[in-house]
């Protein structure tokens, strides 16, 4: 089940979900009004969270989409490579410019909310084409 069935359910079944505000739901597909691309991801992983979660929310992030490794430049890694997540912009000859480094996942699990549930279903791909998916 994708995030956008996921979505329907839990509005169609309110009494599973009595505390959601749904204005505090931020939905990015291809379908949707904002696309999944780099700068929608940093807005709502940064300008929209930080504005609609409180210290005593539980936060939900849940990514569907591919996920890439690059040669780590900055020698950060211990296994020598950076991980990004793919946005829907993404250049696959420059992944430091285009893709979300899983650092900036890694920075909101220090946060001070009551609970931070990530889930990323992300197809690692080693090689991507020139359209941005697997095999171009």
């Amino acid at each position: 089940m994708g995030p956008g069935a996921a979505a329907r359910i839990a509005r169609a079944n309110p009494r599973r979900r009595p505390s959601t505000r749904w204005e505090n739901v931020l939905l990015l597909t291809d379908r949707t009004e904002r696309k999944p691309s780099l700068r929608n991801l940093r807005y709502a992983l940064g300008t929209f969270l930080a504005r609609s979660a409180r210290k005593d929310d539980t936060v939900l992030i849940y990514f569907a989409g591919h996920g890439a490794p690059e040669t780590d430049l900055q020698g950060a890694e211990k296994d020598g490579l950076a991980k990004y997540l793919i946005p829907s912009d993404a250049d696959p000859d420059d992944l430091y410019a285009s893709a979300l480094p899983m650092d900036e996942i890694q920075i909101l699990r220090k946060s001070s909310y009551a609970s931070l549930i990530v889930q990323l279903k992300a197809k690692r791909d080693q090689l991507l084409g020139k359209a941005g998916r697997p095999g171009g």
